[in-house]
């Protein structure tokens, strides 16, 4: 009976060395595409939650507790508007806007007689993480007038009726997949339109 040679014990062990490496490099790769997927579709799925909120939040603007008009300010990456959120007697100022990469909601209550919204006090909430507008060029706000034309201008929020809303996610820009885009639109349905 013969047993292993010291080289041939050393050349199955660099075998087994090499072959495990492989695997585990592997594995790593794997484990490694997987949490990106799971964080891009968590980052989308937030964004898709976000956007949906938003959405409803700008199809129920109402005059404000003061009387004021339903949207306060518009911009590339900015709306603010006047809704009743929870329901009750006050109408909240609800301010959407792109601080860096997150998609955030500011929620004011008014106070006094009569109602002053002060924005310092508001809630801020994120919707929405990895939000890449800025990077890509692209608003995440469009305007239109009641007669569907686009609106270039923000100095004026009367002509709005309807906004579309796009947000482009990606976790990491460096690396596959691409950046996904969620659009959606709204009518404000509680405007006065005098024609």
């Amino acid at each position: 009976m013969r047993g292993l040679t010291l080289i041939e014990m050393i050349v199955t062990t660099s075998i087994l060395i090499i072959i495990s490496a492989a695997v585990m490099g592997s594995i790593m790769m794997l484990y490694k595409g997987n949490r990106f997927a799971m964080e891009q579709a968590i980052a989308v799925e937030s964004a898709r939650r976000g956007v949906e909120q938003m959405v409803r939040d700008v199809r129920e603007a109402s005059y404000s507790d003061g009387g004021a008009y339903p949207v306060v300010a518009i911009g590339s990456t900015t709306v603010a508007i006047y809704t009743d959120l929870d329901r009750d007697s006050d109408v909240e100022l609800v301010r959407f806007y792109l601080e860096g990469t997150s998609f955030k909601k500011r929620v004011t209550n008014p106070s006094g007689t009569p109602a002053v919204y002060n924005e310092a006090n508001g809630a801020v909430q994120i919707l929405s993480e990895n939000v890449r507008n800025e990077e890509q060029s692209t608003p995440i706000f469009e305007f239109y007038d009641s007669d569907g034309v686009i609106l270039t201008s923000y100095s004026s929020v009367t002509p709005v009726s309807f906004v579309k809303v796009s947000l482009v996610v990606n976790v990491n820009p460096e690396t596959l997949p691409n950046e996904y885009v969620l659009r959606s639109s709204a009518t404000i349905r509680n405007l006065k339109i005098n024609l």
